[in-house]
């Protein structure tokens, strides 16, 4: 499991018919408030490109760097995106085996709060 990975999971209203779309907006990638769907763009770069550092992203979308920075630390957060030295990786090859690893570590977090959930009610039943 990757650490410090933040899985949101929202009921959302089916948007579009595009798989890219709907896989972006069901895991939270996508937002209204990305106007230009740049965390969309920059993960469609990585799997175009493989590994690209944070200045080849903004070079590539034409936008700042502050800007690729801030959408890539969403990324990570998601589970999508990892960093190894200076440049940024898709977690899997596929976008099909990245949802299969964030199946997994929902799955170890339910774990972990089912435990955590068991403890408390111990503690409470004292």
């Amino acid at each position: 499991m990757v650490e410090g990975i933040r899985i949101i999971i929202k009921r959302v209203r089916h948007i579009e018919r595009d798989p890219f779309m709907e896989l972006c907006n069901l895991s939270g990638v996508y937002s209204t408030t990305d106007k230009n769907r740049v965390a969309m763009r920059i993960l469609l770069l990585l799997h175009k490109y493989g590994e690209l550092n944070s200045t080849d992203i903004s070079k590539e979308l034409g936008i700042s760097r502050g800007s690729v920075l801030n959408h890539i630390e969403n990324l990570m957060e998601s589970g999508f995106v990892f960093k190894y030295g200076k440049s940024y990786h898709l977690r899997e090859s596929t976008f099909s085996e990245i949802v299969e690893q964030m199946e997994k570590d929902i799955k170890k977090t339910l774990e972990r709060m089912r435990q955590y959930a068991k403890e408390l009610d111990s503690q409470l039943s004292d």
